[in-house]
């Protein structure tokens, strides 16, 4: 998955200066009082195999314990 830029991102969250950008790149976010959501996109590669395994998994880099986070499909600025 790719993180990438859309139109509501108010700010962008740089990558370390530690971590080659192969490895951590720019987040593009959209931040408000206490959220931060950014937009991610899936190759067809990577759809082929989460459609095969229904799985994603989630990586958070920290040095100490995981912040509350969510995985979403359903885009925040439409209505359902």
């Amino acid at each position: 998955m790719k993180p990438i830029k859309f139109p509501q991102s108010n700010s962008v969250l740089v990558a370390p200066r530690n971590m080659d950008s192969t490895v951590c790149e720019n987040l593009h976010i959209f931040r408000e009082e206490n959220n931060i959501i950014s937009c991610w996109q899936i190759s067809w590669k990577e759809l082929f195999k989460l459609f095969r395994t229904r799985k994603i998994w989630l990586y958070v880099y920290s040095y100490s314990s995981s912040p509350p986070v969510a995985l979403e499909i359903k885009d925040p600025w439409k209505t359902p």
